[in-house]
């Protein structure tokens, strides 16, 4: 049988725990113990499983449509997506291919009929988790926010993180639409239709943050 791996890793999860290197050996130990050969394999770092824009999944409907798969290995299911619609759907067209999707530590076969139930509430408990901790992260960034922390900086500043302190670019401030004032507040040029027509006034306090 001819397997296909592929793995993912999100910006919110434990990395040491479940890093693309784990995935990775966890599936080929899998296909070899099976006698499967491996023809291919595509990995996703630090990209949401909310969206199925991504490359290696790309790479994946590629060897799909070319008939080069028979089975796409998975450490479980939410490798492959987050989103219990785009999920779901991405399954049956693979199986639509003649392609079964397998989770290795979930032993989850998508062309077992009875695994169809244990798919979906899978499917409904992962589009819950990437939604919560959406919540989560936003709910932090606000109450950061109301603290008087800097979330994201303006153009023009750097945030040291072994000092705690925010600093200018000078490398951003040369080579940018930047002009450094003598208060240590940054002028940037906003360019319209190729011309530089205005520009804003950026201050931010040097003291921890």
């Amino acid at each position: 049988m001819k397997a296909w791996l592929y793995y993912r890793l999100s910006r919110d999860e434990d990395e040491e725990m479940n890093s693309l290197y784990n995935q990775r050996q966890i599936l080929v130990d899998y296909a070899e113990q099976q006698g499967y050969e491996i023809v291919g394999e595509s990995s996703d770092d630090n990209v949401s499983g909310m969206t199925f824009e991504r490359k290696g999944i790309a790479e994946l409907e590629n060897a799909v449509d070319e008939g080069k798969v028979d089975v796409v290995l998975v450490k479980d299911l939410s490798r492959l997506g987050r989103h219990r619609t785009q999920t779901a759907l991405f399954i049956d067209h693979l199986r639509e291919n003649n392609v079964r999707v397998y989770s290795v530590t979930e032993g989850i076969d998508s062309f077992n009929d009875n695994d169809d139930l244990l798919i979906g509430m899978k499917q409904i408990i992962n589009d819950f988790y990437a939604k919560d901790i959406g919540k989560k992260i936003k709910t932090g960034i606000r109450q950061k926010q109301k603290t008087g922390l800097v979330v994201n900086l303006p153009m023009g500043y750097y945030k040291d993180r072994n000092i705690n302190e925010i600093l200018i670019d000078e490398v951003a401030v040369k080579s940018s639409n930047v002009h450094q004032n003598e208060d240590k507040s940054l002028d940037v040029k906003l360019e319209f239709n190729g011309d530089f027509e205005d520009s804003v006034a950026v201050y931010v306090d040097g003291e921890s943050a």
